[in-house]
């Protein structure tokens, strides 16, 4: 598997650990165990770090697609090379500091981190052309 397709993988991985781990125990904080298990249909709107969870998952959902896409062209395209290696590289970095940063509400380095997940995907996008 290429160094791309591994850091596709790995940024799964990511999302399942936000969404599943991190999301789910602020779920049954905020509700408990039966909440969590119920229809969720009166679940209050969150705040502090419940919400920037929340705003984590649904940022990084957003940018899988668009890497899981450009990733998978790249590889079925026989563009995947040492450059998208770098891109998917730094996407992934980027990724899991903006998650953390995300959480633990570093705003400003929240920002550079998702600029730098964006380069990783332009870098990739570069090499299919």
């Amino acid at each position: 598997m290429t160094v791309d397709l591994w850091m596709l993988v790995a940024s799964t991985i990511l999302f399942f650990l936000i969404y599943g781990l991190f999301q789910g125990f602020a779920v049954i904080q905020l509700v408990g165990l039966a909440g969590a298990a119920g229809n969720r249909d009166d679940i209050p709107l969150v705040t502090g770090w419940m919400g920037r969870i929340n705003r984590t998952v649904d940022n990084h959902s957003d940018n899988l697609i668009v890497f899981a896409t450009l990733v998978i062209v790249a590889h079925i395209t026989g563009n995947a090379n040492d450059v998208t290696a770098i891109g998917a590289i730094t996407f992934f970095a980027a990724r899991v500091l903006h998650a953390g940063c995300y959480i633990a509400g570093f705003a400003w380095i929240r920002t550079l981190t998702w600029v730098a997940c964006v380069v990783g995907m332009a870098t990739i996008l570069s090499q299919l052309f």
